[in-house]
C-alpha cells in the first residue's frame, strides 16, 4: 500500500514505511510499519474503506505521531495490537494513543505486559493467544505487569474474535485454527424457560448516543432457579438490528448481564455488540429475544 513511487515526506524512512494488509477469508491485518501523518493521510485518500481490518497492529509502536484519529476511524479494528517494550526508552505507548483506542473502545493488546502475542485465523475469527493475562482495556494497558517478549513463558489463548458479532473468552471447543467457523452450538440450544427477563433498557446514554455507545445497553436477568444457555440467543431491535450471543454464555440464577451497543472485550456481566452507531431508539422501541431456536422468547416495547 505505501510507499507510494514518489516518495513521501521527501524519502523520510517513517514515512514511507512498507505497510502491508493481509486478507484471509473475511479476516484482515494491516500492519503499518512506523508510518506517521503523512503516510497515514496518503493511506486514507488513497484507499478510504480497504483500510477496514480486524486486527491492527498500531503505527510506530504507539507514538503519538501515529494512530491519528481519521486513521483510526477509517480502520475501524476490532482489536488491536500495540509493540513496545514496558520500559521503552522513547515511552511508547504515548498516552494519546491508548485514549483514542479506549474512545472506540478497542480491545488493545500490549507486548509489554501481554509477551507475544498470536493471533490465529480459520478465515471467520481470530484467535489471540499471549503469554501473560493483562488488561485489554487500552486506557489500562500499563496498570498490567511488565514481562519480556523473551520470557520463557508459554501461550495461553485469551478471546476469540468473529469478523462480525461480539467477542467471546477461548474455550477449547473454539478453534480458530481449523476450518470451521465459530458459530452457536445447535447440540445445546439455550433454555427456553422464560425466567430470563429484561431488568433494564437504558436506551438514552449520557450526551450523544453514537460517541457513548457503551452507555446504551440492555440488562438481562435469570430470575430462576437453573443457568440459563444462552449460547445463540439473539437481542433485536425492531428494525432488526441483531445481536447473536456467542457461544459459552451462561446465566447463573440471580445473574445478571448487560449487552452493550459499543465495543470491547466480553466477560461474565458484560456483553458487547460491536456496533458503530446507536442501535436503540430515545423515543421508543421494542427488544426481541429469541432463543437458540429462533423462538421468540421475549418481546418488551417502551417509549
Amino acid at each position: 500500500m505505501t510507499p507510494p513511487e514518489g516518495y513521501l515526506a521527501n524519502g523520510d524512512r517513517n514515512e514511507n514505511s512498507l505497510v502491508l494488509h493481509l486478507q484471509y477469508g473475511e479476516s484482515s491485518f494491516l500492519l503499518p510499519g512506523d508510518g506517521e501523518t503523512e503516510s497515514e493521510e496518503y493511506l486514507v485518500e488513497t484507499y478510504g474503506d480497504e483500510l477496514n481490518a480486524t486486527v491492527f497492529a498500531v503505527g510506530h509502536h504507539g507514538s503519538r505521531s501515529s494512530t491519528s484519529e481519521p486513521f483510526l476511524e477509517t480502520v475501524s479494528p476490532r482489536v488491536a495490537v500495540v509493540s513496545s517494550a514496558y520500559d521503552s526508552q522513547y515511552g511508547h505507548p504515548h498516552e494519546e494513543v491508548p485514549t483514542r483506542l479506549d474512545q472506540r473502545s478497542v480491545p488493545t493488546f500490549w507486548t509489554g505486559t501481554h509477551g507475544n502475542v498470536r493471533l490465529t485465523s480459520n478465515g471467520s475469527a481470530i484467535r489471540v493467544a499471549t503469554q501473560q493475562d493483562a488488561p485489554t482495556d487500552a486506557a489500562g494497558l500499563r496498570d498490567g505487569e511488565p514481562i519480556s517478549t523473551a520470557a520463557d513463558v508459554g501461550f495461553t489463548d485469551r478471546v476469540v474474535i468473529p469478523t462480525s458479532g461480539t467477542a467471546a473468552p477461548a474455550t477449547p471447543d473454539d478453534d480458530a485454527s481449523d476450518s470451521s467457523t465459530p458459530e452457536p452450538d445447535d447440540s445445546t440450544p439455550g433454555d427456553t424457560n422464560t425466567s430470563l427477563s429484561i431488568a433494564e433498557i437504558h436506551a438514552d446514554a449520557d450526551g450523544n448516543d453514537n460517541e457513548n455507545l457503551n452507555d446504551e445497553y440492555v440488562v438481562l436477568e435469570n430470575t430462576g432457579q437453573t443457568t440459563l444457555d444462552l449460547s445463540g440467543w439473539t437481542v433485536s431491535d425492531s428494525a432488526d438490528h441483531t445481536y447473536t450471543i456467542p457461544r459459552g454464555v451462561e446465566l447463573t440464577a440471580g445473574a445478571q448481564v448487560v449487552v452493550h451497543t459499543g465495543r470491547g472485550t466480553d466477560t461474565a456481566t458484560d456483553l458487547y455488540w460491536g456496533r458503530s452507531s446507536a442501535v436503540w431508539n430515545n423515543d421508543g422501541d421494542t427488544v426481541i429475544l429469541t432463543d437458540g431456536s429462533e423462538s421468540v422468547v421475549i418481546e418488551e416495547s417502551y417509549s
